[in-house]
C-alpha cells in the first residue's frame, strides 16, 4: 500500500501535474491518495466516544420504535465505520482498494458514512475543509522528502517550510533573502523597466513631459535601494539618477507646486464636511421582519448573530479599523463570513473569528470590511465565494465567485432564531425564509 501511494505521487511529480507545494485541487485528482485518506478516517475515526443527540420534545420514531422526547441517543462511531453491511466482510482491515474498486453507488454509500466523522447538518465541524487540505498536503509533501525509516531534523523543518499556509520565522526570511541574492541583478533590471512604465500615470496627472522623467528617476532610486544586493548595480543606478535629477530640477519644483495647490483645494472641501464616524456603535435592522431591532450575538467565535435568538445573547458593539476597514467586536474578534452552498439552501453566515484566524476562500472563510455612510448606515463587502459538497465523495470544495457580496438578508429558517446572512445584493438567496435588510448604526449603548 505504501509503495502504491509513493508510486502515484512520484508519477504525478514526473508528469508535472503537481506543484511544490502541492495544491488541494491537485491532490484531489490522485485517486489512491484519496482512497488512503478515506480509509484512514474510517479505521481510526478522530471521535471515538458516543455521539449523543437529544430527541425533540414531540418524540421521534427510529426503526419502527417510538422514542420519547428528551431522550439522549448515542451512537458508536466504531460500529458505524466498521459495518460489514456497508464496507464488506473485511471491514476491520485497512484496505484503500475498497474505494478504488467500488462502483459509483457503493462509493457514495461508503463516503456518506465516513463523512459522519465530521458530523452533519448544522453540527458539522467547521474545520472539515481545513482538515482535508492538511491531509491532502501532508501525505504528498512528507512522501516526497522523507526516507522510509526516519525524517531527520533538517528534513522535518524543510517539510514545514514547504507548506504555503505555514508562517515563516524571522530567521527563515533572512535565509530566504540570502539564497536569492545571486539572482538580484536580473530582478533589478526588471524593476528599472517597470519604474519607467509607472512614470506614465504621473505624467498624465501633471501634464509635463520633463516631470515624467524626474518622477521615473525618483522611483528608480527607491526601487534600487530596496532590491539591490550588488554594489555595482546600486552605484550605476545612482549615477544615472543623479544625471537625470540635475536636468529636471525645475520640473520637480513645478510638480511640487501643482501638488500643493491641489492639496489646498481638497482641504477647503474637507472643512465644509461635518461627517464624523461613530467610534463604537450598535447595529440595528432597517426593514425586514426585525425592523428597528439591534443585532445580538454571543461574543465568542463560530456563533451566528441575528435577532430573537435563543437565550437572548447581548447586543453587539462594533468598531471599524481606520486602516483596513475590518470590523471588530469590542472584545477584539473580527467579523467574518462563513461561506455556504446556495444550491443546498445553506447561506453565507456572519460570525466572529479571532484576530489570529487565517481568512481564505479555500477554507471557506472570508473577511468582511465595512464603511460608515453619512446617513448612518453600514456599507459592507466580502469576497464572493461558495462551498459545495460533492455528491460522490462528500468532500466540500470552496471556490471564488465573480464580484463581491454586498447584500444583507435575514434568515428565519434556523431553529435558534433569525440569523444574519450575506450574499449578492442584486441576486441574493431566494425562498420564504429570506428577507433583504439594511444595517443602520447608532452610538453603542454599553
Amino acid at each position: 500500500m505504501y509503495l502504491k501511494l509513493r508510486n502515484e505521487i512520484d508519477d504525478a511529480i514526473k508528469a508535472g501535474s503537481i506543484s511544490s507545494p502541492i495544491t488541494d485541487a491537485e491532490a484531489r485528482k490522485l485517486p489512491y491518495l484519496q482512497a488512503v485518506i478515506q480509509e484512514g478516517l474510517r479505521i481510526k475515526a478522530p471521535a471515538a466516544g458516543p455521539l449523543f443527540k437529544q430527541v425533540p420534545p414531540q418524540g421521534d420514531e427510529i426503526d419502527g420504535k417510538f422514542i420519547p422526547g428528551g431522550t439522549q441517543i448515542g451512537q458508536s462511531p466504531f460500529a458505524v465505520y466498521h459495518s460489514k453491511e456497508i464496507f464488506g466482510q473485511d471491514a476491520s482491515l485497512f484496505s484503500p482498494e475498497r474505494w478504488i474498486n467500488a462502483d459509483p453507488a457503493k462509493y457514495e454509500a461508503m463516503a456518506e458514512v465516513v463523512s459522519l466523522v465530521f458530523s452533519t447538518g448544522k453540527y458539522q465541524c467547521l474545520g472539515k475543509p481545513v482538515a482535508f487540505i492538511e491531509l491532502n498536503k501532508i501525505f504528498v509533501e512528507a512522501s516526497s522528502i522523507a526516507v522510509i525509516d526516519t525524517i531527520e531534523t533538517n528534513q522535518a523543518e524543510q517539510l514545514l517550510r514547504r507548506f504555503d499556509f505555514c508562517a515563516s520565522s524571522v530567521e527563515s526570511v533572512t535565509l530566504s533573502l540570502s539564497a536569492t541574492a545571486s539572482t538580484t541583478t536580473v530582478a533589478a533590471e526588471t524593476t528599472t523597466a517597470t519604474s519607467a512604465d509607472l512614470s506614465t500615470p504621473f505624467a498624465s496627472t501633471v501634464g509635463d513631459e520633463t516631470t515624467t522623467e524626474a518622477i521615473g528617476a525618483a522611483t528608480t532610486t527607491e526601487t534600487s535601494v530596496t532590491v539591490n544586493f550588488s554594489t555595482t548595480i546600486e552605484t550605476t543606478g545612482t549615477a544615472e539618477t543623479a544625471t537625470t535629477d540635475a536636468i529636471t530640477t525645475d520640473a520637480i519644483t513645478t510638480a511640487a507646486t501643482t501638488t500643493a495647490e491641489t492639496t489646498t483645494a481638497d482641504a477647503t472641501t474637507t472643512t465644509a464636511d461635518t461627517f464624523v464616524p461613530i467610534p463604537t456603535f450598535d447595529v440595528l435592522a432597517i426593514g425586514a421582519q426585525v425592523d428597528g431591532q439591534k443585532l445580538r450575538g454571543h461574543v465568542t467565535t463560530d456563533y451566528e448573530m441575528g435577532w430573537n435568538l435563543d437565550r437572548t445573547p447581548p447586543i453587539l458593539a462594533f468598531s471599524i479599523d481606520p486602516d483596513t476597514n475590518q470590523v471588530k467586536e469590542v472584545n477584539g474578534n473580527h467579523l467574518c463570513l462563513q461561506y455556504g452552498d446556495p444550491n443546498e439552501d445553506y447561506p453565507n453566515f456572519l460570525k466572529f473569528c479571532d484576530p489570529g484566524s487565517v481568512t481564505n476562500i479555500d477554507i471557506g472563510l472570508g473577511m468582511v470590511t465595512c464603511e460608515q455612510t453619512h446617513d448612518r448606515r453600514l456599507e459592507c463587502s466580502a469576497p464572493a465565494a461558495q462551498c459545495v459538497e460533492d455528491d460522490m465523495t462528500r468532500m466540500v470544495t470552496c471556490s471564488a465567485l465573480p464580484g463581491t457580496f454586498t447584500g444583507f438578508y435575514t434568515n428565519s429558517g434556523m431553529s435558534q432564531g433569525i440569523t444574519l446572512v450575506m450574499g449578492p445584493e442584486s441576486n441574493g438567496p431566494t425562498g420564504t425564509a429570506y428577507q433583504s435588510v439594511d444595517l443602520g448604526i447608532e452610538p453603542a449603548s454599553q
